[in-house]
């Protein structure tokens, strides 16, 4: 039975296919209609030059680009249309189409093709990771690649292979045991900090939402967001936000659904270069789109969601079995839906993988993010009744029983590469060009038909070469990585209702900072920073988790602009080997400079205008307390005694008012008396605060016993009141007229002073003067074993919590909460 007449039985399955790899162009200005070249497309001329003992006839031979093509001269002279905007891959065929040479206009001033252009140009071809979209990211990629110790050898082996076939074959040997072995140090180069980066992201922020569903963990390739709000005031409709975390194929299954729900739906990507990005598997924030879903009149209590991938060894997870029985008689549609879901999945995965990272170098595009709904009319599920959907359905119903092999995958791909190149194949070759046309949008419409047609015969014919010599698992390590990392299958229970509970990740939080300001469609900016699997950790509402590096490590505070445009987190790597910070945007964590090579933490950060300001300790003899000014020291500072002390600064506000804790040996020597014993007595401890132009307050001192200040744990809010707590377990809120009493451990403090949250039997939020359980708060929301212990975190506006809880059970668990909304305020 077709695979949509099965979805249109009783309730309706719908399948969404997520795509994390889909790019559109177009940057600038466009082309104009009726096949007319863009601006950025102009006429260029090049010669091909080999060494002299390369007898190639170069006569006949065509210079191709995605904008036209030209026949070369006897000097292998050309002029072509080449696209200015981006990096332009060129390729020179010969009469029988064959590969002779290639480069990519930025290489060099002069548009020279030669032996170096040629192998770096094959290899940016063949790993589409290498490929660097901008002019100067491709000349400094370039200058790199041929200073590596595998160069000179794939020159040579190019070089040879012109002399014996008169063309390029990478399939054929010497060429292909020479790429054979350089695949993994080209992987190793591209995926480090030594290659050039990519562009910065120029593509608009994204709405945050709300959390309502179960979110899985920081490793799953999908997770969905459940709108907090009915925006359109229908509840026949429900509206998701699904995000993408895998450099790889996705497809979303979920059910019931009205029958008018759109059978087909598509994600792009984050990012503006997302198929360079997520490649790398270093995606700084997840692909977003919000998906409207049309449910019956009146919508479900519930509904259920399946995620399905390529997985290499992993069936369907834990989740999604327990969520599949759960469907009771419905379970055996909802696999077969699942089933079809996977077979889709590979094919796409192939073109984009394989052929769309081909295109979009021959067409030299500057990308951008664009709407990507037109897609949708090219995965016409017939291709499923072909010969190729049927293989394609066995395996996914083996990949959702225990996961697939490598080698099963890479013969699958290799069988979708050949159906493709299969002329025979209308079905097949139609929606791949319509995938390849609707991906590229405008570009693709002013782009030279019949180069098109040549690149996607080049692509298939040069991959399933390749896939004889390597493998799937040789040429594409850095996709089937990800296959290894995550489940065939991921399940979700959504509950279609502002939700005021939200389970974030499965690990530590140890701050929160947000905006009642807006960031896309009215709705309050919330970050959280914390530990997941021992790493440094953002968790961002709406936008989900990001590892901010694979050392261990952990955030300690994280800090919003007034305005929300701009975020950064700061803490410490391994046990205060080094102290970091990081702003959203970057790569990973950059170190903080420090006089002493160890007990270095940043506890602390504020945003002062466009300037970071980050506060904490270093310890050189004793410690020393720290002040950084977006990443330079701007002070060091010890205390005023001739004893032994050490100084650490805990927080700093949006005025730069510091709190900070000193541990100093007392009685102070009494010059009165040489003789008489000094700084050995005691070690008190006391909390300051410190503004500009003054000198150090003391606002708790301490006796050198219980009444010692707890030195490793304060905060200040944005008026300069300070909560913090004494070493025998009192704590209390400083306002600068005195101090009030708090109950057990105070970790967090509104912008104004009026709201405190900490732990004490759980989390806790005091409000001038009255304390609430959170456990009571959300008491309706909480499930057997869920348990909501100290919470470390607090917005400025006082709405939403942050800390950490057991869920089901299971500790640690972060957990995020509106108070407005439990308690029936209206929320945004």
């Amino acid at each position: 039975m077709k695979f949509l007449e099965k979805m249109g039985r009783g309730t309706q399955l719908v399948l969404v296919l997520t795509l994390p790899l889909l790019l559109t162009a177009c940057g600038g200005s466009g082309g104009a209609e009726n096949g007319s070249l863009p601006p950025t497309v102009r006429q260029e001329s090049g010669t091909v030059v080999f060494p002299a003992d390369i007898q190639v006839d170069l006569r006949g031979s065509t210079a191709l680009t995605g904008w036209g093509e030209a026949t070369l001269d006897a000097n292998g002279r050309f002029t072509v249309p080449i696209n200015l905007e981006g990096s332009q891959l060129i390729l020179i065929l010969n009469q029988q189409e064959k590969l002779v040479a290639a480069s990519f206009r930025p290489f060099s001033e002069a548009l020279e093709i030669n032996l170096d252009t040629t192998a770096a140009a094959l290899l940016m071809f063949l790993v589409p990771p290498a490929y660097r979209p901008t002019q100067e990211g491709s000349r400094q990629a370039f200058i790199l690649l041929k200073q590596q110790e595998f160069f000179p050898s794939l020159r040579q082996a190019i070089k040879d292979q012109l002399k014996i076939l008169g063309y390029i074959d990478p399939s054929a040997s010497p060429l292909s045991d020479v790429l054979a072995s350089t695949i993994q140090p080209l992987w190793a180069l591209v995926s480090s900090p030594d290659y050039p980066p990519l562009p910065p992201d120029a593509v608009p922020s994204q709405g945050i939402r709300g959390l309502s569903v179960d979110p899985g963990t920081v490793q799953s390739y999908l997770q969905i967001y459940d709108e907090d709000e009915d925006r359109d005031g229908n509840p026949a409709t429900h509206e998701i936000v699904v995000s993408h975390y895998a450099p790889t194929m996705a497809g979303l299954v979920y059910l019931p659904a009205a029958p008018t729900a759109r059978n087909f739906s598509l994600i792009g990507p984050r990012t503006g270069w997302g198929i360079l990005e997520a490649f790398t598997g270093q995606v700084a924030w997840p692909s977003t789109q919000n998906l409207v879903i049309h449910l019956p009149s009146p919508p479900p209590e519930k509904y259920f969601a399946f995620g399905v991938t390529v997985a290499i060894g992993r069936g369907e997870s834990p989740t999604a079995t327990l969520y599949l029985n759960e469907l009771g008689g419905m379970r055996d549609q909802a696999r077969e839906a699942i089933r079809d879901a996977l077979a889709l999945v590979m094919f796409t995965d192939v073109v984009l993988s394989v052929i769309i990272p081909n295109t979009v170098q021959l067409l030299g595009v500057k990308l951008s993010k664009l709407n990507l709904d037109r897609l949708t009319n090219c995965l016409v599920p017939q291709i499923l009744d072909t010969s190729l959907g049927g293989a394609l359905r066995v395996l996914a119903s083996t990949m959702m029983n225990r996961g697939a092999t490598a080698e099963e995958v890479g013969n699958a791909y290799k069988q979708i590469l050949q159906a493709i190149g299969d002329e025979g194949a209308t079905q097949i070759r139609a929606t791949t060009e319509c995938l390849i046309k609707s991906y590229l949008e405008q570009w693709a419409k002013n782009a030279e038909e019949k180069a098109l047609k040549k690149i996607l015969k080049l692509s298939v014919r040069t991959f399933l070469g390749l896939f004889d010599k390597l493998g799937w698992a040789g040429n594409q390590v850095w996709v089937v990585n990800a296959y290894q990392s995550r489940h065939s299958v991921e399940g979700w229970k959504i509950v279609p209702e502002r939700h005021p509970l939200r389970w974030a990740y499965a690990g530590l939080a140890y701050s929160m900072d947000g905006t009642s300001a807006t960031e896309g469609g009215g709705t309050p900016l919330v970050v959280v920073g914390g530990q997941s699997e021992g790493k440094p950790v953002v968790w961002m509402r709406g936008q989900g988790t990001r590892i901010l590096t694979n050392r261990p490590g952990t955030v300690l505070d994280v800090c919003v602009s007034e305005d929300g445009t701009r975020i950064a987190a700061v803490g410490m790597l391994g046990n205060g080997t080094s102290s970091f910070w990081w702003v959203k945007g970057w790569d990973d964590v950059r170190i903080l400079p420090a006089p002493g090579a160890n007990g270095n933490v940043a506890y602390g950060c504020a945003w002062i205008g466009n300037q970071l300001h980050i506060v904490g300790r270093s310890i050189s003899g004793f410690p020393v307390g720290m002040y950084w000014i977006d990443g330079r020291i701007a002070l060091q500072m010890r205390w005023q005694s001739q004893c032994p002390n050490g100084v650490v600064f805990l927080d700093v506000n949006r005025k730069g008012e510091v709190v900070g804790g000193v541990g100093v040996w007392q009685p102070e020597p009494d010059p009165a008396d040489p003789n008489k014993p000094s700084c050995h007595e005691r070690l008190v401890r006391h909390l300051f605060t410190l503004r500009s132009g003054q000198g150090p307050q003391i606002i708790h001192e301490g006796d050198g016993h219980a009444n010692n200040a707890y030195i490793y744990w304060a905060r200040i809010s944005e008026n300069g009141f300070v909560i913090g707590r004494t070493e025998g377990g009192l704590g209390f809120l400083w306002t600068g007229m005195g101090k009030a009493p708090l109950p057990g451990q105070p970790l967090a403090i509104s912008a104004n002073g009026t709201a405190v949250v900490g732990e004490a039997n759980g989390g806790y939020i005091w409000l001038g003067g009255r304390v609430e359980s959170l456990n009571h708060i959300f008491s309706a929301y909480l499930k057997e074993g869920d348990v909501l212990g100290a919470a470390f975190g607090i917005t400025p506006d006082g709405r939403f919590v942050a800390g950490n809880g057991t869920r089901r059970g299971q500790a640690p668990f972060v957990y995020v909460g509106d108070i407005n909304l439990a308690r029936g305020g209206l929320g945004q």
